[in-house]
C-alpha cells in the first residue's frame, strides 16, 4: 500500500507539470511587485541607503541595468524601468536633453551628487531637462502617488514648422492626480509668431469680354430732296441700331451685369406709314436706351430725348471677417486664427443711352444753320442718332487669408487635475506675434459708358463690384505663468513669472470698411472656464 500511494504521488506530479505545459497556470512568471508608489513620494531621506533606478547623461548608457554602478542615460527610460519594478527615480544633477512623459506612480527625484561614492543627495543641487520639444513635461492619466522634485524644465521656443500652433509649453498636466512638482522653476520658451494672411494674386480677378460700352453714332445728314452732295435721298434712310453694352465675364465670383443697348436712332419722315417698324412719324418721338425698366443686373436706359443711360449701382461689399481668440481645449492652447473675409456682388450695368431722331425745321432757319448749314435752308434735313451702350458692371473682390494667432508661451497648464506647486517659480517668455489680416483684392470699377456725339446720348458707367470682406488679424499669443481649470492647484510658496505679450496689429480699414485691432496678455494666472 505505501508503494502505491508513493507511486500516485509521484503520477500526480507528473500531472501537475503536464498541466504547466498544456495551458494550465504558468507557475514560473513572478508576481507583479506591491505598488510602492505612495512609499517612493516620500522623499528619500539623506543619509540612508538610496534604493531606485540611478540615471546618469554623462555616465550612463541606457543598455544599462539603473544600478548605481550602472545608471542609464536618460529620464525616459529610467522612468519606464522605475515603473516596472517600482522603484523611484535617482538622477544624477545634470542636463538631460530630452522631453519626458510621466508614468503614473514612478517619482523622480534630480538632486544626487553622483560625484559621491555612493551618490548622495545634495541640498540645492537639481537635474536640468532642456526639452527640444513642446510641451516639455507632460503628465497624463497619473493618479497614483507620484512626486517629480528637484528638476528644472526648460521648454524651447514654439516652433510651426511641425505641425503645431506654435505655442511653448513647459509642463502640460492632463487628466491627473496626486502629483507634486517641487523645488523647480519650469520655464517656457518665446511663442512663434502668426502668420500674416495674404491677397490673391492679381491674376484671380481677369475677366474676359469688353467692358466699355460703344461710342453712339449719327446717320449721315440727308436732304429731303437730291442734290449734287447727297448720294440718296432722305426716304431712303432707315433706322440706326443703338450701340452695344459692355460685356465682361469674371473668372471667379458672381458675374457683373451688362450695359444697356443704346436706344435705336429712327428718321422722321412724313411720307412713310406711321406703322411701319423702321421710323417713327412725329416730331420729337426717340427711341428709349436699353432697357426700358431697371433690372438687379442692369439700371435703366436713357427715357427721355437727350438723356444718358442710368449709373450702374456699385455692387454690395462683402461680410468682414473676424479677429481670432485664443482659448483652451482638451489637447491645449488654441492659437486664435482670424476668419476671411466674404464675398460682395458684382457691379450693376450701366443703361443705354437714349436714341434721337433729328430734323431741322426750315422754319427756324437760325437753328438750322447752327446744327448743319445745309446747301438749302428751306429744305428740311433728316437723319437719325442711335445711343451710346452702357458700360458693364465690374468683377467682385476676392477676398485675401486671415492672419494665424500667435503660439503662445505657458509655464504650465493643468487641465482637469489635482496637482501641487511646492516651492515652485513658474516663468513664461513673450508670446507670438499675431498674424496680420489682408484686405484681399477690391472690387473692379465698372466699364465706361460709351461717349456720345452731337446728337447722340452717352451710355451709363457700369457700377463698381463689391469689396470683399476684410480677413481678421490672428490674435496675439498670450504669456502665462499658469492656466488651469477647477480644481485650482495647491500652491506652497508658488511664484509666478509672466514675460511679454505677444505683438498685436493696427485696425485693418478700407473706405467704410474696417476691423479693430488686436492686442496682446500678459497673465500671471488664467483660469480656464469650462
Amino acid at each position: 500500500m505505501a508503494l502505491f500511494a508513493r507511486s500516485g504521488l509521484v503520477v500526480g506530479s507528473v500531472l501537475a507539470s503536464a498541466c504547466g505545459v498544456f495551458g494550465g497556470e504558468d507557475t514560473d512568471v513572478p508576481p507583479a511587485p506591491p505598488d510602492r508608489s505612495q512609499e517612493n513620494a516620500t522623499p528619500p531621506v539623506s543619509g540612508q541607503p538610496l534604493e531606485g533606478v540611478f540615471v546618469s547623461s554623462s555616465r550612463g548608457n541606457d543598455d544599462a541595468d539603473g544600478t548605481q554602478d550602472r545608471p542609464l542615460k536618460t529620464l525616459g527610460k529610467a522612468v519606464s524601468l522605475a515603473r516596472q519594478k517600482q522603484l523611484r527615480v535617482l538622477a544624477c544633477a545634470e542636463e538631460y536633453r530630452e522631453a519626458l512623459v510621466l508614468q503614473d506612480g514612478v517619482s523622480i527625484y534630480g538632486d544626487l551628487d553622483c560625484n559621491a561614492t555612493p551618490w548622495v543627495r545634495k541640498e540645492g543641487a537639481r537635474s536640468k531637462l532642456l526639452a527640444p520639444s513642446s510641451p516639455a513635461l507632460l503628465a497624463r492619466d497619473v493618479t497614483k502617488a507620484t512626486r517629480i522634485e528637484a528638476v528644472d524644465v526648460v521648454a524651447p521656443d514654439g516652433n510651426k514648422g511641425d505641425g503645431g500652433n506654435g505655442s511653448s509649453i513647459g509642463a502640460w498636466v492632463k487628466d491627473s492626480s496626486n502629483l507634486i512638482l517641487a523645488k523647480a522653476t519650469i520655464t517656457a520658451g518665446n511663442g512663434a509668431a502668426g502668420t500674416d494672411g495674404a491677397d490673391p494674386p492679381a491674376s484671380a480677378q481677369s475677366s474676359t469680354g469688353i467692358a466699355d460700352g460703344f461710342a453712339g453714332s449719327e446717320q449721315v445728314h440727308c436732304q429731303d430732296g437730291t442734290f449734287a452732295t447727297f448720294t440718296k435721298p432722305c426716304a431712303d434712310v432707315r433706322r440706326h441700331d443703338g450701340a452695344p453694352g459692355g460685356n465682361r465675364a469674371c473668372l471667379v465670383g458672381p458675374q457683373p451685369g451688362p450695359g444697356g443697348r443704346g436706344g435705336d436712332g429712327r428718321k422722321y419722315n412724313q411720307n412713310v406709314a406711321l406703322d411701319d417698324p423702321d421710323v417713327i412719324g412725329g416730331d420729337g418721338l426717340i427711341e428709349q436706351g436699353y432697357p426700358l425698366s431697371p433690372t438687379p443686373q442692369t439700371a435703366q436706359g436713357g427715357s427721355t430725348e437727350g438723356s444718358p443711360g442710368g449709373l450702374g449701382t456699385n455692387g454690395s461689399n462683402g461680410a468682414n471677417g473676424a479677429n481670432g481668440a485664443w482659448s483652451f481645449g482638451a489637447e491645449g492652447f488654441v492659437a486664435g486664427n482670424g476668419t476671411a473675409g466674404g464675398i460682395g456682388t458684382a457691379g450693376q450695368g450701366g443703361g443705354g443711352g437714349a436714341g434721337r431722331e433729328n430734323w431741322c425745321n426750315p422754319n427756324n432757319v437760325a437753328t438750322c444753320l447752327t446744327q448743319f448749314p445745309p446747301q438749302n435752308a428751306l429744305q428740311p434735313y433728316y437723319f437719325a442718332a442711335a445711343g451710346a451702350g452702357g458700360g458693364a458692371g465690374g468683377c467682385v473682390g476676392i477676398p485675401g487669408t486671415p492672419g494665424t494667432g500667435g503660439g503662445a508661451s505657458i509655464a504650465a497648464i493643468s487641465w482637469k487635475s489635482s496637482v501641487t506647486f511646492d516651492n515652485v517659480k513658474l516663468v513664461a517668455k513673450t508670446g507670438g506675434r499675431a498674424g496680420r489680416g489682408a484686405l484681399g483684392l477690391p472690387g473692379q470699377a465698372g466699364g465706361k459708358g460709351g461717349k456720345g456725339t452731337t446728337f447722340t446720348f452717352f451710355g451709363g458707367d457700369g457700377g463698381r463690384g463689391g469689396h470683399p470682406g476684410l480677413s481678421g488679424h490672428g490674435a496675439p499669443g498670450p504669456s502665462i505663468a499658469l492656466a488651469f481649470t477647477d480644481p485650482a492647484p495647491v500652491r506652497v510658496n508658488l511664484e509666478l513669472t509672466p514675460g511679454q505679450p505677444g505683438a498685436g496689429q493696427e485696425p485693418l480699414t478700407r473706405e467704410t470698411q474696417s476691423l479693430p485691432a488686436v492686442t496682446g496678455e500678459a497673465l500671471g494666472e488664467h483660469r480656464i472656464e469650462l
